[in-house]
C-alpha cells in the first residue's frame, strides 16, 4: 500500500510540471560557428606593355630596335623603331612559321614593301664655280622613281660669280629606277631615263655659239646606299648621257642618319664634254654636303 501511495505521488508530480522541464526535453545549446579565414589580398597584377614582343628570326637572337632605327635609309629598314604584332601561332599540323624554306615573318614583309620618299637638298662649291640643287627620290620594293635639278656655274664659262649678269647652266635628270638588290642595310638601283643640260643666255656668252641651247638625251646609271657602322653609311651614285653631248654625274660620300634626318658630305663631279658649237666644255669638281628627308 505504501508503494502504490508513492508510485501515484510521483505520477502526479510528473503531471504537474510544465511540458520541456525534463532534461531530454531542454532546447539543444547553441551552435558556435568559428570565423571564415580572412581573404588573402589578390596577387599584384603583371604590367603588360601595350606594345607585342618582337619576334624572333630564324637566327635566334631577338630583333634590336636602335638598330633597326639608325638603319633608315639604306636598305628597307623602317624609319622608326617597329614593335611588329607577332602572327598567330600555326595549327599543330603545320610547320613552324621560321622553318627553312617559309616565308619572312609579316612584319619583315610589310617593311619590305613599304614605300619610301626621300627629299634632298645639297651644295657644292670651289673657288671659280658652284652646284646646288634638290633631289627627290621614290623607292618600293622593286622600283622607283627619282628626280635630280641642279644649278651649275663655272667662272670661264657663265662668267665672273660676283657680275650680276652670270648665269648658271641647269642640269636636270628623271629616271626611273629598278631595285636589283635591296636587304635591311643596302639597296642598289639600276636608272634610265633622260637628261637635260640647259645652258645660259646672258650678255656674258653672247658671242659663243651655244648660247642658250637645251641638250635632251637618254641617261643611264647607278645608285645605292650601304649602311656601315651605326648611323653611318654610305651613298652615291654614276650616271652617263652618251649622246648627243657626253655629260658624266657622279657623287660619292659618307651619310649620318638619325630618325627622319640625315646629313651627307662627299665629293661631286660633273663632266660636259661638249664640242664648243653644240656645247661648251664645262667640268666641276669639288666638296658636296646635304641635307636628307625621309617621309
Amino acid at each position: 500500500m505504501r508503494l502504490t501511495t508513492c508510485l501515484f505521488a510521483v505520477a502526479s508530480l510528473a503531471a504537474a510540471l510544465p511540458q520541456g522541464t525534463l532534461a531530454h526535453d531542454a532546447p539543444p545549446p547553441p551552435r558556435v560557428v568559428a570565423p571564415a579565414p580572412p581573404t588573402p589580398p589578390p596577387p599584384p597584377r603583371e604590367y603588360r606593355s601595350p606594345y607585342p614582343r618582337a619576334p624572333v628570326p630564324r637566327h635566334g637572337r631577338p630583333y634590336h630596335h636602335h638598330r633597326r632605327y639608325w638603319g633608315w635609309g639604306w636598305g628597307w629598314y623602317p624609319l622608326y623603331p617597329v614593335y611588329p604584332v607577332p602572327p598567330a601561332p600555326p595549327p599543330p599540323s603545320a610547320p613552324p612559321q621560321d622553318a627553312p624554306g617559309q616565308a619572312a615573318p609579316v612584319a619583315e614583309r610589310r617593311e619590305q614593301d613599304r614605300i619610301y620618299t626621300r627629299f634632298s637638298l645639297y651644295g657644292a662649291g670651289r673657288e671659280d664655280g658652284y652646284m646646288a640643287g634638290l633631289t627627290f627620290g621614290l623607292d618600293t620594293r622593286a622600283v622607283g622613281f627619282n628626280l635630280d635639278v641642279s644649278a651649275l656655274a663655272r667662272e670661264h664659262v657663265t662668267g665672273q660669280l660676283r657680275d650680276d649678269e652670270s648665269d648658271p647652266a641647269t642640269l636636270a635628270n628623271a629616271h626611273l629606277t629598278w631595285t636589283v638588290l635591296s636587304d635591311r642595310s643596302f639597296r642598289l638601283r639600276l636608272e634610265t631615263g633622260v637628261s637635260m643640260l640647259d645652258l645660259p643666255d646672258s650678255a656674258v656668252v653672247v658671242d659663243q655659239p651655244w648660247r642658250g641651247k637645251t641638250i635632251l638625251g637618254p641617261n643611264l646609271g647607278i645608285s645605292g646606299q650601304l649602311g656601315m657602322v651605326g648611323p653611318i653609311g654610305i651613298e652615291g651614285h654614276a650616271r652617263i648621257t652618251p649622246f648627243p653631248e657626253r655629260i658624266a654625274d657622279t657623287f660619292l660620300g659618307l651619310a649620318v642618319h638619325g630618325g627622319p634626318v640625315g646629313v651627307s658630305a662627299g665629293w661631286r663631279w660633273v663632266d660636259v664634254a661638249g664640242d664648243g658649237v653644240d656645247a661648251p666644255e664645262l667640268m666641276f669638281r669639288g666638296p658636296q654636303v646635304g641635307l636628307v628627308l625621309a617621309f
